[in-house]
């Protein structure tokens, strides 16, 4: 699995779950992505972070949230799926993607073994997640007037693994206040 990127994570990150007073913070992290990764659609966000989620988190430092993405799971399906992953964009290139993508992958319980993750990503981001070994699974498509080309890709993971990535996260220097499964 991907982890040589954590090795530069800021000094007193946290990674919590998501609170409406967030949304301001979250939704300047995705403005200031559009221009190259996201859609000019930040409702889309606004919608999803007002209605019934499984798990939205932030990554904090120093009292400022710098990235933020959520989890949909669908366990009768033994699905789950990532949404609206991101990190602000001048906090790009410091393993914050990577442990936002981690933790996600590392929430699902052992039940679901093992276990799918899907999403949406543009072909900009792409090779990013194709590093933890999601495939693509769609072609690109252009889903939004003016903006960049979509794919779906899809990624099964089992138990072992997930076990690996928690092991692997609880040894860097990262404050989780959120409960992984056992």
């Amino acid at each position: 699995m991907h982890t040589q990127s954590l090795f530069r994570l800021p000094k007193d990150l946290i990674v919590r779950e998501y609170r409406p007073e967030d949304l301001k913070a979250c939704s300047n992290i995705y403005a200031s992505n559009i221009e190259d990764f996201l859609p000019p659609a930040l409702e889309l966000l606004i919608d999803h972070l007002e209605g019934p989620f499984s798990y939205y988190l932030v990554l904090e430092t120093n009292g400022e949230i710098v990235g933020c993405g959520g989890l949909d799971m669908m366990a009768e399906a033994n699905h789950a799926a990532f949404n609206f992953g991101m990190v602000r964009r001048d906090w790009h290139g410091q393993g914050l993607g990577s442990l936002l993508t981690l933790t996600r992958l590392a929430l699902i319980e052992a039940e679901n073994d093992p276990a799918y993750f899907g999403l949406e990503t543009s072909i900009h981001t792409e090779p990013f997640y194709s590093r933890f070994g999601f495939e693509r699974l769609s072609i690109p498509e252009q889903r939004y007037v003016g903006g960049t080309y979509f794919v779906s890709m899809g990624l099964w993971l089992p138990m072992k693994s997930r076990d690996e990535i928690r092991a692997e996260l609880h040894q860097k220097p990262v404050h989780f206040d959120i409960e992984f499964p056992p």
